[in-house]
């Protein structure tokens, strides 16, 4: 996909390590919108649209995983 140097969280990720890597990574954000702060996280747009609860359509899939939207 066009998208395959971003970052993609693994979502089955429950250990407490993981979690917790989790946790600063928000805090990390969160600080980063309210400090005004740009920070350059390199999540592809699925991964922005599932934050702010927008539509994820099938063309956001296709930008990680060609193979699996096929």
């Amino acid at each position: 996909g066009l998208n395959r140097e971003m970052w993609v969280p693994v979502p089955s990720s429950t250990s407490q390590q993981q979690l917790a890597m989790y946790e600063f990574l928000g805090n990390l954000m969160g600080y980063g919108l309210r400090a005004k702060h740009t920070l350059s996280f390199n999540f592809p747009s699925i991964f922005y649209k599932y934050i702010v609860d927008q539509v994820i359509e099938l063309d956001d899939l296709e930008a990680i995983d060609v193979m699996c939207v096929q």
